[in-house]
């Protein structure tokens, strides 16, 4: 068996991170940030713009690259807010980043970097970051220690008033997490936020579902039982809000302790009910790995049935995933780590970092 300490867990620092106009219309491009080492010992946080020219054939083009500002050379854990509207009309590019216990973003690189001073390093931060319209940019994170879950927001800066920064709230945890999710509605249900966390238990795991409206904290938590079944470290679920204010959750987990035999977990809270539907367990996959680091993503087009797509990074760097049936597949660059991924209308996404920076690679 594998040790938790080689898992992708929450703890996991990234240099690479991917943004989302999510179930918007006519959104066909995707957002990345890169922080790249420069000959001063320095990083660029380089801001990428991925456009989906063959959605049929799986194709993407880099059709923007731009420096938005310098970072230390200790800043890590990249975060790039998920949408629920069409950025390329606005006014804010949100990118963020860690350095030590400051929280750092930037949404131009004619404006001043916003920063939020935590008292300690997070233990994690929750992905994705989401931003709304009117340009509040909310990053979820668990305290040092594990014991809190956070808020910490970024405003824009607005005509005569400058950007500013702050921890909304903190809210007491029963126990760290093993991975979490976050995630945004649509505007026309006022933009609800939500998270979903998932819970070792004695016997199985649990999922713990928080109603956070627009940014309040949380209040009457929904928990689901998923009893023998393991969670395996750093598989972080996939969370989703429908237009109807349904709540969708999905999640790999295994049957064993060495985190090989693999299921699907599906599960739905209604809007405004304090139940969940029935856990649906599907058997997807028996590995002959233990995983490295896992995946799951809902369809992310408004015009599409929603679909559901995950991927499992091997420690021989191939990738297993829901189309690769018994094969697996080996990506041209290195996976970014908790996996990030997106799925389109008909292509699903994963990003990686090559030798000429990120790339997001279809998985076949």
């Amino acid at each position: 068996m594998t040790s938790i300490e080689n898992h992708a867990t929450l703890d996991t620092m990234s240099t690479a991170a991917l943004g989302l106009d999510f179930a918007v219309f006519g959104a066909i491009n995707l957002w990345v940030g890169s922080l790249n080492s420069d000959t001063s010992g320095q990083q660029d946080l380089v801001s990428y713009i991925f456009h989906e020219s063959r959605p049929d054939l799986g194709e993407v083009n880099v059709i923007s690259q731009r420096v938005i500002v310098k970072v230390p050379g200790q800043g890590t854990d990249v975060f790039l807010p998920w949408s629920n509207y069409h950025r390329m009309g606005s006014l804010w590019f949100w990118q963020g980043w860690r350095e030590g216990t400051n929280l750092c973003a930037s949404t131009h690189p004619a404006q001043p970097v916003l920063r939020i001073a935590l008292e300690a390093p997070p233990a994690n931060l929750i992905g994705p970051s989401l931003t709304v319209a009117s340009g509040e940019f909310d990053v979820f994170f668990i305290s040092a220690g594990g014991q809190e879950l956070g808020l910490a927001r970024f405003l824009p800066p607005k005509r005569d008033t400058p950007g500013s920064g702050s921890v909304l709230w903190r809210w007491p945890l029963p126990q760290k997490p093993i991975a979490a999710c976050a995630a945004l509605g649509s505007a026309k249900l006022g933009s609800p936020r939500q998270i979903v966390l998932v819970m070792k238990e004695t016997e199985g795991l649990s999922l713990l579902l928080l109603d956070l409206a627009d940014g309040r904290q949380p209040q009457h938590p929904v928990k689901i039982q998923i009893p023998k079944y393991h969670a395996i470290p750093g598989a972080q679920p996939a969370l989703r809000i429908d237009d109807e204010g349904t709540s969708h959750i999905s999640l790999l987990v295994a049957a064993d302790s060495a985190f090989q035999d693999l299921s699907v977990v599906d599960v739905s809270v209604p809007n405004g009910d304090a139940a969940a539907s029935e856990p649906q367990v599907s058997h997807v996959r028996k590995l002959t790995q233990t995983p490295v680091a896992v995946g799951i993503t809902f369809q992310a087009r408004p015009d599409r049935p929603m679909r559901c797509d995950w991927a499992v990074l091997l420690p021989d760097g191939t990738i297993a995933h829901n189309h690769s049936q018994d094969s697996t597949m080996r990506p041209r660059g290195k996976p970014v780590t908790p996996l990030q991924m997106v799925a389109m209308s008909q292509a699903t996404y994963i990003l990686t970092i090559g030798d000429d920076g990120p790339m997001l690679e279809t998985l076949r």
